[in-house]
């Protein structure tokens, strides 16, 4: 019998499956996974250390579980070692840091359902299951192929990766990429993009935790990295699932880790970057110096950025109206992009729209108020008014005494900034006294 059943294996081994019975099998796999099972592999924690060392050591031997081969008949032993191997082949490509943390996630789910569909309890039929291994073997190899593909940046296939997910992305979509820890403006920042900005159906927020494993002991409880977890967690049970994406990553920056924030937000293209202007150690000082991180994302953020520093709920507000005071610096070319990048999260019915346009003094005329009064009339924006101004001070002194000063209080401040400019004057910058010392949220766009 042993004999009969080795021959078989041998000759199951030799046959060649096409790639269509490959995808074939794949979807129908795919298609037994079930809502625990995706919750589960959206929340787990992936560790991306690029260091190789260490996971040769076993330091993320807990990232995917080992399941046993004893009870494989010895016969098979061939196929149980070309599974192993498959496998921990698999292991090394999820763990290193080649691949976003997107695609980790799905690596591990197709990994996850190899192990489940060649669980050795369900081997009663050997003849049927011997034939099971080898496909498995095929679809798993076909997978490492895709993930290949996907660690070159193929954005092709990872589109496909994300359909996956069911955070199916298209060009229509706005991506609100918000980067959580314990701090309190960052609960706040959660607070403001689900509550305010999240209103088309098409709209999708990708939260990012960068976690530090190696200093995760000292942290008080609020800090810890479960405690995060756990609250952002239970918050998006009130979401739908198909619109937002949590993502956790072990800080490997030197800089600071909404460095890589601001990678994952360029990755993924998303429509604007949303951060705490004060992370877990609270305000510096006086409040007259840049934290590291507001500091980076002036110097080098690729998306909108929004700053929370103030709680500007709309649903806190007389009539639900939030202002908002655009600032036109005639210094830069672009400085009008800004409407067209906010304005998708402006509620033309409610909030009211003030346009600023700072004049130097080698621009003699203004040629911003015809276009932002066209502007708003072709959005529909009921409430605006527009003022011009020349460079009589600095131009973070004319907008603080317009932002603190002035009859009206200002929600969100946006402004064009050049970020070559603000690295070249470092804390003399007239950035770092506009955002310091202005009592409101904080946006802009970083330009050329």
């Amino acid at each position: 019998m042993n004999q009969q059943f080795n021959s078989q294996i041998g000759n199951l081994i030799n046959i060649n499956f096409n790639l269509n019975n490959v995808n074939q099998n794949l979807n129908r796999r795919g298609s037994q996974n079930t809502n625990s099972e995706y919750e589960e592999i959206v929340n787990t924690t992936i560790q991306t250390s690029s260091n190789r060392q260490n996971i040769n050591d076993g330091e993320n031997s807990d990232n995917i579980s080992m399941f046993s081969f004893n009870t494989i008949n010895t016969n098979n032993f061939e196929i149980q070692q070309k599974v192993k191997a498959n496998l921990e082949k698999k292991e090394t490509l999820v763990s290193s840091g080649n691949l976003t943390q997107l695609n980790k996630i799905y690596a591990i789910k197709s990994s996850d359902n190899i192990k489940n569909n060649i669980d050795s309890n369900n081997l009663i039929d050997k003849d049927k299951n011997a034939e099971e291994l080898i496909l498995n073997l095929q679809n798993q190899e076909q997978n490492d192929l895709n993930l290949n593909q996907i660690s070159q940046n193929n954005d092709h296939i990872i589109q496909e990766y994300m359909q996956l997910k069911n955070f199916e992305i298209t060009r229509f979509d706005s991506i609100f990429c918000l980067s959580v820890d314990g701090s309190i403006h960052s609960e706040q920042a959660f607070e403001i993009v689900t509550d305010d900005f999240l209103k088309k159906e098409t709209d999708k927020m990708l939260i990012i935790h960068i976690f530090n494993s190696s200093m995760d002991e000292y942290y008080n409880f609020r800090n810890k990295k479960d405690t995060i977890i756990e609250k952002y967690n239970t918050r998006l049970l009130k979401i739908d699932k198909s619109k937002t994406l949590f993502l956790k990553e072990d800080r490997i920056s030197k800089v600071h880790a909404l460095e890589q924030v601001n990678r994952i937000a360029s990755n993924h293209k998303c429509s604007f970057l949303i951060s705490g202007y004060y992370g877990i150690k609270g305000p510096k000082g006086d409040n007259k110096e840049l934290s590291k991180g507001v500091d980076y994302l002036l110097s080098f953020s690729r998306s909108p950025t929004i700053l929370i520093k103030e709680n500007t709920l709309r649903k806190n507000k007389p009539n639900g109206q939030i202002k908002w005071l655009f600032v036109f610096d005639r210094a830069y070319m672009n400085c009008y992009s800004i409407l067209n990048r906010f304005l998708p999260l402006i509620n033309n019915e409610r909030d009211f729209v003030f346009g600023y346009t700072l004049l130097p003094n080698w621009i003699n005329f203004d040629d911003i108020k015809k276009n932002f009064i066209m502007d708003m009339e072709l959005c529909r924006i009921n409430n605006y008014d527009y003022e011009a101004a020349e460079y009589l001070k600095a131009p973070s002194e004319l907008v603080k005494e317009k932002v603190n000063f002035g009859d009206l209080h200002f929600d969100y401040l946006v402004f064009y900034n050049n970020p070559e400019r603000h690295r070249n004057d470092g804390k003399s910058s007239d950035t770092v006294n506009l955002i310091t010392k202005c009592a409101s949220n904080i946006c802009f766009i970083n330009g050329p």
